[in-house]
């Protein structure tokens, strides 16, 4: 049991708050999450008290793999797996409160953060490393005649990169306008 240049006794494994089947309380955490679940009748977050992830999710070690709380307490509820994934009502990392997790794709995530206002993508001229601002964008819209009036030589005229240009006018950059 040396790991690190030390020996790891299992009063330090606990203090660490590992969720593994190293940790003597490891089973004890499995039994804690099905029992708060069967427990918990209200609509209130369930919050996790263990070892939590970089962002905040919480960890646990089940079937040879760490597996996020928030999708366990789903399969212990629901019997399966949610698939693609799971995904948060109440937006709070640490809950596992199975009444606030539902199956969803990734783009689904994506549309709730953006629904709720909570993407702090910035856009166009609000980013430091804009090269343009919203109207030179409308211009360069409203010159652009294929075959007359190039991509080339309004990135010319607006001093851009033709790449630019290209991403302004294949509406693959400055979407939002």
């Amino acid at each position: 049991m040396t790991k690190f240049g030390y020996k790891q006794t299992p009063e330090h494994i606990a203090k660490r708050k590992v969720c593994g089947p190293r940790n003597p309380m490891w089973k004890g955490t499995l039994e804690y999450l099905k029992r708060s679940i069967a427990n918990h009748k209200s609509d209130d977050c369930l919050l996790w008290p263990f070892s939590k992830s970089y962002r905040d999710y919480g960890g646990v070690w089940y079937e040879g793999r760490s597996v996020p709380v928030h999708r366990l307490a789903f399969f212990f509820t629901h019997g399966h797996w949610p698939t693609p994934n799971g995904l948060h009502t109440c937006d709070n990392p640490p809950c596992f409160n199975p009444r606030h997790i539902i199956e969803g794709t990734q783009a689904d995530n994506l549309a709730d953060m953006r629904r709720k206002g909570r993407d702090r993508t910035l856009r166009g001229e609000q980013r430091p490393s804009s090269k343009t601002d919203n109207a030179t964008v409308l211009k360069i819209r409203a010159e652009y005649i294929p075959r007359k009036v190039t991509a080339k030589y309004l990135a010319e005229k607006y001093n851009l990169a033709l790449r630019n240009v290209v991403g302004i006018l294949g509406r693959q950059t400055w979407k939002h306008i």
